[in-house]
Order: C-alpha cells, then sequence, then structure tokens
C-alpha cells in the first residue's frame, strides 16, 4: 500500500538533492512556461529513483511537483505585492489556522459530551452535528488585527494627569520655600526645581507618548450574518463551555458581540437545515418558517411540546453516515454509534 505522505516527502527531498542539479522548478515562473522542461528533463530521472521504493506513474509524479509549484508561485506572487500583501496573507493563514483549531476542539467536545450522556446535545441530530462541526462555514471566522486607540489615548490622559498631579505638588513646596528669610537663594531653587520638574515630565510624557504607540492585537470574532439564536446558542452555550473544561490550553483574548465585527457577506452553507438559519435568512432562502424543529428550547413548556420531534432522524441514524469524523484521526467506540476525535 503506497504511504502518500511518505511518498510526497520521498519525492520532495529527491528533487531539492539529488535532482537540483538537473533541473530546478522555478517558483517565479508560471508551470506552463516549464512544464516541458521538468518532463522531459526532470521526470525520467526522478522516476527511476522513486520507482526503486515506490510503484507510482509519471503522472502522479508531475501532479504532485505540480501543487508544490502553484502554493510557491502564489508566495512569490504575494511577495511580489509588497509587504502589505505579505502581511493579509499571513493573517489569512493564522485565520485559517484558527478555524482548524476551533472544529477539532469542538468535536472532542461533542464526543466528549455524547460519552457522558449530555442531555443537550442528544437532542441534536447527528447528522445536522456532523455538517456542523465538520463544515467550516458554521463557524466564525477569527482574525488577528490591531486594536483602535482606545487604550493608547487612555494612556495618554492618566500619564497627563499624573503630570498635572505632580506639578501642583512642586508649586506647593514652592509656596512654603517663599517663607523662609533666604529668599533669593529660595528662588533660585525654585528655578532649578522647576526646570527639572518640566524635564521630568517631558521624559515622562515622551515616554509614555511611546508606550501609547505601541500597536497591540487582538483576536477579533466576525459573526456570521445568516446563524440562528438556535445555532448560536449550540455553539456558544453547550459546546463552547465543555471546550474550556476539557482544553487547558490557554486561548487567547476574543472580542465577542461587537456589532461592526459582524461579517455581512457569504452565504449559508448549501444545504443548511431551517433551524441554523435566522428569519432573514430563511426568507432569503424562501424556506418555510412554520415547521422549523427547536431542539433546545429556553423554557420547559417548549421543551414538552417539542417531545417526540427530537429523534426525528433515528431512522436514519443506523445507516452509520451521520457520524461525527475527523478526517485525519478516528477511532469507533463500541458501545456508541458516534466516533472519538
Amino acid at each position: 500500500m503506497l504511504h502518500i505522505s511518505g511518498f510526497k516527502k520521498e519525492v520532495f527531498l529527491v528533487v531539492d538533492s539529488e535532482m537540483n542539479t538537473v533541473y530546478q522548478i522555478n517558483d517565479r515562473l508560471t508551470w506552463a512556461a516549464q512544464k516541458h522542461d521538468v518532463i522531459t528533463k526532470l521526470l525520467p530521472p526522478l522516476k527511476r529513483k522513486i520507482n526503486k521504493k515506490y510503484k507510482v506513474t509519471g503522472a502522479e509524479i508531475i501532479k504532485m511537483l505540480q501543487r508544490r509549484h502553484r502554493s510557491r508561485h502564489r508566495v512569490n506572487n504575494i511577495g511580489n505585492q509588497g509587504p502589505r500583501a505579505v502581511i493579509n496573507d499571513s493573517r489569512r493563514k493564522l485565520k485559517n489556522t484558527a478555524m482548524n483549531d476551533k472544529k477539532k476542539r469542538r468535536r472532542r467536545a461533542v464526543d466528549f459530551m455524547m460519552q457522558g450522556g449530555n442531555k443537550y446535545i442528544k437532542r441534536y441530530p447527528k447528522k445536522d452535528l456532523s455538517k456542523i462541526l465538520n463544515n467550516s462555514g458554521y463557524h466564525s471566522e477569527e482574525w488577528e488585527e490591531t486594536d483602535d486607540g482606545t487604550t493608547a489615548t487612555a494612556r495618554t490622559a492618566a500619564a497627563s494627569t499624573s503630570a498635572a498631579r505632580t506639578t501642583t505638588i512642586i508649586d506647593s513646596d514652592n509656596d512654603t520655600d517663599n517663607n523662609n528669610n533666604n529668599n533669593n537663594n529660595n528662588n533660585n531653587n525654585n528655578n532649578n526645581d522647576n526646570n527639572n520638574s518640566n524635564n521630568n515630565n517631558d521624559n515622562d510624557n515622551n515616554n509614555d507618548n511611546n508606550n501609547s504607540n505601541e500597536k497591540t492585537t487582538s483576536i477579533y470574532v466576525y459573526e456570521k450574518w445568516w446563524r440562528s439564536d438556535a445555532l448560536i446558542k449550540l455553539f456558544n452555550e453547550r459546546i463552547d463551555p465543555v471546550v474550556k473544561d476539557i482544553c487547558k490550553k490557554q486561548q487567547r483574548q476574543r472580542i465577542r458581540n461587537v456589532a461592526f465585527k459582524i461579517n455581512r457577506d457569504g452565504h449559508p452553507p448549501v444545504g443548511a437545515s431551517s433551524w441554523t438559519l435566522n428569519t432573514v435568512a430563511l426568507m432569503c432562502e424562501n424556506r418555510d418558517q412554520s415547521k422549523i424543529v427547536i431542539y433546545d428550547p429556553d423554557t420547559e413548556e417548549e421543551e414538552s411540546e417539542g417531545k417526540g420531534e427530537d429523534n426525528t432522524d433515528e431512522d436514519d441514524d443506523d445507516d452509520g453516515n451521520d457520524l461525527i469524523i475527523d478526517n485525519k484521526r478516528k477511532r469507533k467506540s463500541n458501545n456508541n454509534n458516534y466516533d472519538i476525535i
């Protein structure tokens, strides 16, 4: 059986070392511009080398090399666009990494809740949970951004107040000194004190201004405009508290519920269940709003009315296609029909 990860490492290692003198793929050029040279010059000796250990076709090797070139060519083009483009691309990668980590944590939390027989998570259809937990479209995006000037302004104002308070104390000392007999000496001393205090205040203000100019960053969470209160409740009130309990790693500071951080672009994922959409999204999708099931009601009356509707997909759960799946690692539980992640 061919191990793809080991095969890829072997191909790239040979290309970057032994085949480096035969032909080098240029990241600055397009793939079309050098495809002929790759096939005629690089592929024959590379294939002979790789086939000593792996049995692969030339088409598979070319496809692998083309994918790596596409990624590197894109990075090269971004670098040519200037530092700002490089920063934005770095932010995009951090966002994607944060999204993948969030999905993994939430899948782990849901599996933990199911193993423990959590009454709230068991109300939701497994098919819906599988789609929601594995599709990035349901989760809010997290972007690292530079904070605004609120903190810096507050710090500068506090420094100014402190400086004014210091000046007042010096003036009161001068008034006391004026009661002494040696007025000339006192006046000279007062002038020196005032000069020193002004220098100290200037230095303090300069230091405070330098500190206020230091930029800080935070993680801003962009809420999706179409998500229903029921979906937000599932994440924020049911799953995320469990994530905090079982994931001990400290998370970076998050800012939630900021009006101007609502993402008003994009559309709900294809096939999203009606209960995950708010009223505006239901109207845009031309969905029937009269038969939406509330799986996790806020009141006992709604819960009693919803009995008999919670397991509407039980007949479909036996097909094994609605499991919560982690594509990288998956283990089966002998007692439950879901995966442990």
